[in-house]
């Protein structure tokens, strides 16, 4: 949804005042004449109204240390002896810790969620025509909701393979052979 507000207000002059799912009130007071705006603003509110129904995922970006919090309760700190801290620091390289995240590839494969899990390795992107491994065996598209379990159990699939940590090349350049502790300070763990 953000998307289509950022579309609309960007592209097409539209500056949308309120944006809930129920309550949906568009200020075209930026067109440049009245005809327009009167034309145009029942058509907008039917595209937002759609956009509504359409967003099936919520999507959330965490803070480092509730994703930090919730990471350690799913069993992640110390799985296949890598710590928490690393984990943290791939998920902010990779996504900035944003469930929603989506990341296209030349080869057409695109990296999902907060860990950018590849659709070419990992899970089946129904949107693709190109076929995939599907080692986690789940859709891609269960991977940008705000309910994270699914996409922690896939990393967990992932790191056991020999790669380990090194299949995310972010976690490679910003978070192998540092000291990392900054990305768990003061979390409270």
């Amino acid at each position: 949804m953000r998307n289509l507000q950022s579309m609309l207000k960007g592209r097409l002059g539209v500056r949308v005042g309120t944006f809930k799912c129920f309550h949906i009130e568009v200020n075209v007071t930026s067109f440049p004449s009245s005809q327009v705006a009167e034309t145009m603003a029942p058509l907008l509110q039917t595209l937002l109204l759609l956009a509504c129904f359409v967003e099936a995922t919520q999507a959330k970006i965490f803070d480092r240390c509730q994703l930090a919090h919730v990471l350690k309760d799913n069993g992640l700190d110390a799985f296949e002896g890598i710590s928490l801290a690393d984990w943290i620091c791939m998920a902010f390289f990779e996504s900035g810790f944003d469930t929603e995240a989506i990341d296209w590839h030349n080869d057409g494969t695109k990296d999902y969620g907060i860990f950018h899990i590849n659709s070419g390795w990992w899970c089946k992107d129904e949107s693709l025509d190109s076929s995939s491994e599907n080692l986690c065996s789940m859709n891609c598209k269960d991977l940008s909701d705000d309910d994270i379990t699914d996409d922690i159990n896939c990393a967990k699939r992932i790191v056991q393979d020999p790669q380990s940590m090194g299949a995310w090349n972010q976690w490679k350049m910003h978070c192998k052979d540092q000291d990392l502790f900054r990305w768990v300070k003061g979390c409270q763990l």
